[in-house]
Protein backbone atom coordinates (compact mmCIF):
# COMPACT_ATOMS: atom_id res chain seq x y z
CA UNK A 1 0.00 0.00 0.00
CA UNK A 2 1.38 3.29 -1.16
CA UNK A 3 0.70 6.36 0.27
CA UNK A 4 0.97 10.68 -0.02
CA UNK A 5 0.81 12.74 3.01
CA UNK A 6 0.19 16.39 2.79
CA UNK A 7 1.63 17.94 6.51
CA UNK A 8 -0.04 21.75 7.04
CA UNK A 9 0.70 22.19 3.13
CA UNK A 10 -0.49 26.45 2.78
CA UNK A 11 0.29 28.18 -0.89
CA UNK A 12 0.30 31.68 -1.32
CA UNK A 13 -0.13 33.94 -4.07
CA UNK A 14 0.73 37.60 -3.01
CA UNK A 15 -2.51 37.73 -1.12
CA UNK A 16 -4.38 35.67 -2.07
CA UNK A 17 -4.13 31.87 -0.31
CA UNK A 18 -4.47 29.11 -2.60
CA UNK A 19 -4.09 26.09 0.12
CA UNK A 20 -4.65 26.84 3.50
CA UNK A 21 -3.03 24.58 6.31
CA UNK A 22 -4.28 21.42 4.53
CA UNK A 23 -3.35 17.58 5.78
CA UNK A 24 -4.08 15.00 3.89
CA UNK A 25 -3.58 11.60 3.35
CA UNK A 26 -3.60 9.74 -0.22
CA UNK A 27 -3.97 6.04 -0.45
CA UNK A 28 -3.14 3.68 -3.20
CA UNK A 29 -6.55 3.56 -5.08
CA UNK A 30 -8.67 6.74 -6.68
CA UNK A 31 -8.70 9.84 -4.75
CA UNK A 32 -10.79 11.98 -6.34
CA UNK A 33 -10.71 15.82 -5.65
CA UNK A 34 -14.10 18.16 -6.11
CA UNK A 35 -14.28 21.11 -5.80
CA UNK A 36 -15.32 24.59 -7.84
CA UNK A 37 -12.95 27.01 -9.71
CA UNK A 38 -9.96 28.65 -7.57
CA UNK A 39 -10.83 26.28 -4.59
CA UNK A 40 -7.01 25.13 -5.00
CA UNK A 41 -6.92 21.31 -7.12
CA UNK A 42 -4.98 22.58 -9.42
CA UNK A 43 -2.35 24.55 -6.75
CA UNK A 44 -2.89 21.14 -4.25
CA UNK A 45 -1.51 18.68 -7.86
CA UNK A 46 1.24 21.21 -8.56
CA UNK A 47 2.41 21.15 -5.40
CA UNK A 48 2.36 17.13 -5.12
CA UNK A 49 4.02 16.76 -8.53
CA UNK A 50 7.04 19.28 -7.44
CA UNK A 51 6.49 22.24 -9.53
CA UNK A 52 5.79 24.51 -7.28
CA UNK A 53 6.72 24.66 -3.55
CA UNK A 54 4.41 25.66 -1.13
CA UNK A 55 4.73 28.52 1.13
CA UNK A 56 5.06 26.08 4.35
CA UNK A 57 4.26 22.33 5.43
CA UNK A 58 5.87 19.30 3.24
CA UNK A 59 4.59 16.52 1.16
CA UNK A 60 5.62 12.96 1.60
CA UNK A 61 5.94 9.92 -0.46
CA UNK A 62 5.71 6.35 2.01
CA UNK A 63 7.10 8.50 5.31
CA UNK A 64 9.87 10.54 3.12
CA UNK A 65 9.69 14.31 2.14
CA UNK A 66 9.18 14.56 -1.92
CA UNK A 67 12.09 17.31 -1.67
CA UNK A 68 14.45 14.73 -0.65
CA UNK A 69 13.60 12.17 -3.06
CA UNK A 70 15.10 13.98 -6.11
CA UNK A 71 14.82 12.03 -9.16
CA UNK A 72 13.95 9.04 -7.62
CA UNK A 73 10.14 10.48 -6.97
CA UNK A 74 9.74 11.81 -10.91
CA UNK A 75 10.56 8.05 -12.02
CA UNK A 76 7.09 7.14 -10.07
CA UNK A 77 5.34 9.74 -10.90
CA UNK A 78 2.95 10.77 -13.81
CA UNK A 79 1.13 13.98 -14.30
CA UNK A 80 -1.64 15.22 -16.75
CA UNK A 81 -2.28 19.01 -16.78
CA UNK A 82 -5.66 20.00 -18.13
CA UNK A 83 -3.45 20.77 -21.60
CA UNK A 84 -1.27 18.16 -22.20
CA UNK A 85 1.90 19.82 -23.63
CA UNK A 86 2.97 17.34 -26.14
CA UNK A 87 5.34 18.54 -28.87
CA UNK A 88 2.46 19.50 -32.34
CA UNK A 89 5.27 18.42 -34.96
CA UNK A 90 5.88 14.88 -33.43
CA UNK A 91 3.95 12.22 -34.07
CA UNK A 92 1.96 10.22 -31.33
CA UNK A 93 5.23 7.74 -31.26
CA UNK A 94 7.63 10.21 -31.27
CA UNK A 95 6.31 11.98 -28.74
CA UNK A 96 5.85 9.10 -26.53
CA UNK A 97 9.57 8.14 -27.29
CA UNK A 98 10.39 11.88 -25.90
CA UNK A 99 8.65 11.66 -22.81
CA UNK A 100 9.86 8.18 -22.42
CA UNK A 101 13.23 8.87 -22.09
CA UNK A 102 12.59 11.75 -20.00
CA UNK A 103 10.72 9.34 -17.52
CA UNK A 104 14.27 7.85 -17.68
CA UNK A 105 12.79 4.45 -19.75
CA UNK A 106 14.91 2.62 -21.67
CA UNK A 107 14.86 2.52 -25.11
CA UNK A 108 13.95 -0.98 -25.41
CA UNK A 109 11.07 -0.55 -22.61
CA UNK A 110 9.80 2.84 -25.03
CA UNK A 111 9.26 0.43 -28.00
CA UNK A 112 7.70 -2.46 -26.53
CA UNK A 113 4.92 -0.05 -24.45
CA UNK A 114 4.20 2.34 -27.58
CA UNK A 115 1.90 -0.49 -29.65
CA UNK A 116 0.17 -1.65 -26.28
CA UNK A 117 -0.16 2.16 -24.61
CA UNK A 118 -1.94 3.33 -28.15
CA UNK A 119 -3.94 0.53 -28.06
CA UNK A 120 -4.83 1.51 -24.93
CA UNK A 121 -6.08 4.56 -25.70
CA UNK A 122 -7.82 3.49 -28.81
CA UNK A 123 -4.77 5.35 -31.24
CA UNK A 124 -3.09 2.58 -32.96
CA UNK A 125 -4.01 4.02 -36.20
CA UNK A 126 -2.38 6.99 -35.07
CA UNK A 127 0.93 5.88 -34.52
CA UNK A 128 2.37 8.03 -37.30
CA UNK A 129 -0.05 11.01 -37.10
CA UNK A 130 1.38 14.58 -36.18
CA UNK A 131 0.08 15.15 -32.47
CA UNK A 132 -1.11 19.02 -33.97
CA UNK A 133 -3.80 17.25 -36.22
CA UNK A 134 -5.29 15.48 -33.49
CA UNK A 135 -8.49 16.48 -32.54
CA UNK A 136 -9.22 17.54 -28.98
CA UNK A 137 -10.40 13.75 -27.33
CA UNK A 138 -7.26 12.49 -29.42
CA UNK A 139 -5.00 14.89 -27.95
CA UNK A 140 -6.48 14.25 -24.44
CA UNK A 141 -6.20 10.39 -25.17
CA UNK A 142 -2.49 10.80 -26.09
CA UNK A 143 -1.68 12.94 -22.57
CA UNK A 144 -2.94 10.11 -20.63
CA UNK A 145 -0.95 7.32 -23.02
CA UNK A 146 1.79 9.86 -21.57
CA UNK A 147 1.40 9.65 -17.97
CA UNK A 148 0.95 6.47 -17.78
CA UNK A 149 3.95 4.75 -20.14
CA UNK A 150 6.25 4.99 -17.03
CA UNK A 151 3.85 2.47 -14.96
CA UNK A 152 3.83 5.22 -12.05
CA UNK A 153 2.51 4.53 -8.71
CA UNK A 154 1.40 8.11 -8.06
CA UNK A 155 -0.78 9.43 -11.22
CA UNK A 156 -2.23 12.91 -11.28
CA UNK A 157 -4.77 13.56 -13.48
CA UNK A 158 -6.08 17.36 -13.71
CA UNK A 159 -9.90 17.30 -15.43
CA UNK A 160 -8.97 14.03 -17.69
CA UNK A 161 -12.11 13.12 -19.20
CA UNK A 162 -12.67 16.56 -20.42
CA UNK A 163 -13.01 16.59 -24.73
CA UNK A 164 -13.99 12.67 -24.21
CA UNK A 165 -16.87 11.25 -26.08
CA UNK A 166 -18.69 9.08 -23.79
CA UNK A 167 -17.19 5.74 -25.51
CA UNK A 168 -13.38 6.77 -24.38
CA UNK A 169 -14.92 7.96 -20.82
CA UNK A 170 -15.88 4.36 -20.42
CA UNK A 171 -12.19 3.41 -21.64
CA UNK A 172 -10.58 5.76 -19.50
CA UNK A 173 -12.33 4.52 -16.35
CA UNK A 174 -10.94 1.38 -17.35
CA UNK A 175 -7.19 2.55 -17.53
CA UNK A 176 -8.00 4.15 -13.72
CA UNK A 177 -9.20 1.29 -12.25
CA UNK A 178 -6.13 -0.95 -13.49
CA UNK A 179 -3.92 1.44 -12.80
CA UNK A 180 -5.72 2.09 -9.09
CA UNK A 181 -4.80 -1.82 -8.42
CA UNK A 182 -1.48 -0.52 -7.10
CA UNK A 183 -1.14 2.98 -7.75
CA UNK A 184 -2.06 6.14 -5.58
CA UNK A 185 -4.53 7.99 -8.13
CA UNK A 186 -5.33 11.64 -7.83
CA UNK A 187 -7.91 12.73 -9.95
CA UNK A 188 -9.49 16.35 -10.45
CA UNK A 189 -12.82 17.03 -12.34
CA UNK A 190 -15.90 18.59 -12.48
CA UNK A 191 -18.38 15.67 -13.60
CA UNK A 192 -19.26 14.71 -10.21
CA UNK A 193 -21.24 11.74 -11.62
CA UNK A 194 -18.01 9.76 -12.38
CA UNK A 195 -16.56 10.76 -9.39
CA UNK A 196 -19.76 8.61 -8.00
CA UNK A 197 -18.88 5.61 -9.55
CA UNK A 198 -14.93 5.37 -9.62
CA UNK A 199 -13.53 7.35 -6.76
CA UNK A 200 -12.79 5.05 -3.42
CA UNK A 201 -11.75 8.43 -1.60
CA UNK A 202 -12.93 11.80 -2.36
CA UNK A 203 -11.39 14.65 -1.00
CA UNK A 204 -13.77 18.12 -1.09
CA UNK A 205 -11.75 21.42 -1.52
CA UNK A 206 -13.44 25.40 -0.80
CA UNK A 207 -11.56 28.55 -0.43
CA UNK A 208 -8.31 26.44 -0.33
CA UNK A 209 -9.07 24.20 2.96
CA UNK A 210 -10.61 20.50 2.66
CA UNK A 211 -13.96 20.81 3.57
CA UNK A 212 -15.00 17.32 3.46
CA UNK A 213 -13.32 13.75 3.30
CA UNK A 214 -14.59 10.17 2.75
CA UNK A 215 -15.92 7.27 0.38
CA UNK A 216 -18.84 7.93 -1.89
CA UNK A 217 -20.87 5.51 0.69
CA UNK A 218 -19.52 7.25 4.27
CA UNK A 219 -20.19 10.83 2.43
CA UNK A 220 -23.78 9.75 1.24
CA UNK A 221 -24.77 7.93 5.00
CA UNK A 222 -23.38 11.85 7.09
CA UNK A 223 -25.20 13.57 4.75
CA UNK A 224 -28.37 11.13 4.19
CA UNK A 225 -28.69 12.39 0.57
CA UNK A 226 -30.38 9.39 -1.77
CA UNK A 227 -30.89 9.67 -6.17
CA UNK A 228 -33.41 11.36 -6.92
CA UNK A 229 -34.95 12.34 -10.07
CA UNK A 230 -32.40 15.30 -11.16
CA UNK A 231 -29.43 14.26 -9.23
CA UNK A 232 -27.10 11.93 -7.66
CA UNK A 233 -26.20 11.59 -3.74
CA UNK A 234 -23.00 12.85 -4.52
CA UNK A 235 -24.43 15.65 -6.49
CA UNK A 236 -27.19 17.05 -3.54
CA UNK A 237 -23.71 16.91 -1.55
CA UNK A 238 -21.76 18.88 -3.95
CA UNK A 239 -24.41 21.15 -3.96
CA UNK A 240 -24.98 21.54 -0.64
CA UNK A 241 -21.67 22.23 -0.01
CA UNK A 242 -20.70 24.76 -3.01
CA UNK A 243 -24.39 25.44 -4.18
CA UNK A 244 -22.80 25.40 -7.74
CA UNK A 245 -24.56 23.65 -11.18
CA UNK A 246 -22.66 20.45 -11.80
Amino acid sequence: MNELELKNVTKKYGQKTALDDVSITFKTGINALLGPNGSGKSTMMNIIADLISANSGSVFWNGTEISKLGAAFREILGFMPQNAALYKRFSAADNLRYFGKLKGMSEKEIEEIIPKLLEKVNLSDCEKKKFGGFSGGMKQRLGIAVTIMNLPKLVIFDEPTAGLDPKERVRFREILFDLSRDAVVIMSTHIVSDVEMLADNIVMLKSGKVCECGTPEELQQKYNFSNSENRTALENIYMQFFGENV
